[in-house]
């Protein structure tokens, strides 16, 4: 099939289709979902009525298990890199959030702060856990020995910096921020130098996650008018939109060989669920993928070329973005 296009700039054109399976189901609020490090549990928030609790789904016995934890909070979750431990929010008997870590068995639950403080992150390494507390004054990006120690400031802006991830190998740490009087993606080094603007859409960017061979950084966004999930790539600085729904999809967490993601959606309209995207990297086009397509050529005047192939019929959207990631126009 091919595409004839009349625009002026630079077109970053992209095919997708879904492939999605519904994780969870029920009446609870489920939230912030986190892959374990081999990929065989997903950790995540659940709320009902009547309690706040921390749960892990097992892939091997397709079991919802809730942590024995007595302890009230919105648990945003990191799991340790050997697995065996996770850093959650709660908050302490005077009711102040503070980050807390307890073994995956449910045993050894140690409270690591004694001030306000939320969204831990593990680094890749294990020695240090990042994350957001106003100790400062407004809310900045602390890091904290994983076992309790100094602490370090990463951010020290007047703006509100929040939801830190590591890069793979620990060099560097994005986070949200909206320093730039709009809420971006920022990239500092984890030594808290080279603050860089990672996303500059008038829409909020949020959430942060490294791909783990360190080519593009997922996040949630509502620069197309709904809360969707998208990648920038760190290089050449390509935009891909990896939800459609009209539906909220958020809290976006890659597995850790890249091929799944974890996120919460809103498509239930009675409770937001669990929900797992697989990604494809073949070459040629199958059903339920995402993928970034070439133009030539790009740049252009009058005219370009995008072709595309499918092996069978599907029903597929063709949409084009600008550099910044703005849509432009839907072609199929």
């Amino acid at each position: 099939m091919r595409t004839i296009l009349s625009l002026l700039f630079y077109i970053i054109p992209v095919i997708s289709f879904a492939q999605l399976l519904q994780l969870t189901s029920g009446n609870a609020d489920e939230y912030y979902p986190k892959w374990s490090p081999d990929d065989t549990k997903i950790a995540f928030s659940r709320w009902t009525d009547q309690e706040k609790e921390l749960c892990i789904y097992d892939f091997e016995t397709n079991q919802i298990v809730p942590m024995d934890i007595d302890l009230e909070g919105d648990f945003h979750i990191s799991w340790s890199p050997d697995g065996l431990k996770i850093a959650f929010d709660a908050e302490d008997n005077n009711g102040v959030l503070q980050i807390w870590t307890i073994d995956t068995s449910g045993n050894n639950l140690f409270q690591l702060t004694n001030f306000v403080a939320a969204h831990p992150a593990w680094s890749p390494d294990g020695s240090q856990i990042a994350f957001t507390s106003n100790l400062s004054g407004n809310l900045d990006i602390w890091t904290l020995p994983s076992i309790g120690g100094s602490l370090n400031p990463i951010t020290t802006h007047t703006a509100e910096d929040w939801h830190a991830c590591w890069s793979p190998d620990g060099s560097k740490i994005a986070f949200t921020s909206d320093r730039s009087g709009n809420y971006d993606v920022w990239i500092i080094s984890s030594d808290g130098t080279n603050p860089e603007q990672f996303t500059f859409n008038e829409g909020w960017d949020d959430c942060p996650c490294w791909s783990y061979d360190d080519s593009k950084i997922l996040y949630m966004s509502d620069k197309s008018g709904n809360w969707d999930i998208w990648t920038k790539t760190i290089d050449d600085e390509i935009f891909e939109q990896i939800t459609f729904d009209e539906a909220l999809d958020v809290s976006p967490d890659y597995s850790s060989d890249g091929s799944k993601m974890a996120f919460i959606s809103y498509r239930n309209e009675d409770n937001p669920n669990v929900w797992i995207k697989t990604f494809s990297n073949t070459g040629i086009i199958d059903n339920n993928k995402t993928i970034t397509l070439t133009n030539y050529p790009n740049p252009f005047i009058k005219s370009t070329t995008i072709e595309f192939e499918v092996k069978e019929h599907s029903k597929v959207s063709l949409k084009i973005y600008d550099i910044h990631g703005k849509e432009v126009k839907t072609l199929l």
